[in-house]
């Protein structure tokens, strides 16, 4: 098939990235926009799946970069306080970490730690598709610092007004489409659909998966999505 796709916020779901998985051909190519973990059952699972897939490119999320830094507060400071990483739905992910040898540990985290955070991809119609986590993008009238555009690429969701670049979109996860289309005053047609705002020149991919059992795979040539399900009867389907 040769296609290329991009999906979000599988957010310990494995068996949605399973359907994925096997719906897509071997030759095809997936970015994956971050959050495997937390919230869902099989974050840590479903990280190693996503490392070891060669059609996989996997970008960080706030929920790995959270990872990354509680984690290794794990192995050097036993029983550290990780309650943000709670409050954020990390509860199974500390228990899979922690059954894991320090060997794998430590290894994890590193692999984890040095995921791109951006990817850009032109399809087949000419059209640049900028990808990260939050949707983030950097104003030109803004000069900020590394470490402070990195934090923005993960966690903001403070960029819904900032334009795209002519002849380009932003495609991303992190904000649930309800969520999204509030902060843009926009509606949606469907809470359970991907969210195309600011004139169709971005595309919030996160449908709150572990949630509501549905996940987005985009097709970055045709901007089309096929959800997945475990609940739906047919378990795939197009919009």
């Amino acid at each position: 098939m040769n296609k290329v796709y991009a999906c979000s916020d599988l957010h310990g779901r494995l068996d949605l990235w399973e359907k994925i998985s096997a719906y897509c051909d071997e030759s095809d190519k997936i970015y994956f926009l971050g959050d495997a973990i937390d919230r869902g059952s099989d974050g840590v699972k479903l990280m190693y799946k996503l490392l070891a897939d060669k059609r996989v490119t996997y970008l960080k999320g706030n929920h790995e970069d959270m990872f990354v830094e509680f984690g290794t507060d794990l192995i050097e400071i036993p029983h550290h306080s990780v309650s943000l990483w709670y409050q954020n739905g990390g509860a199974s992910t500390i228990d899979a970490f922690e059954k894991l040898s320090f060997e794998a540990k430590e290894s994890l985290i590193r692999k984890i730690n040095v995921l791109p955070y951006t990817a850009e991809y032109i399809n087949k119609n000419g059209l640049k598709i900028y990808m990260n986590h939050s949707g983030y993008i950097q104003s030109k009238d803004v000069v900020l610092s590394k470490e402070q555009e990195y934090h923005n690429i993960l966690w903001s969701r403070k960029h819904f007004h900032i334009p795209v670049e002519e002849g380009s979109i932003m495609v991303h996860g992190h904000t649930p489409v309800e969520y999204m289309s509030r902060l843009c005053k926009e509606v949606p047609s469907d809470i359970y659909k991907i969210f195309k705002y600011d004139n169709n020149t971005k595309i919030d991919l996160d449908l709150s998966s572990a949630f509501t059992d549905i996940v987005a795979l985009l097709d970055l040539d045709t901007l089309e999505p096929v959800y997945f399900s475990t609940l739906i009867e047919g378990e795939t389907y197009v919009e």
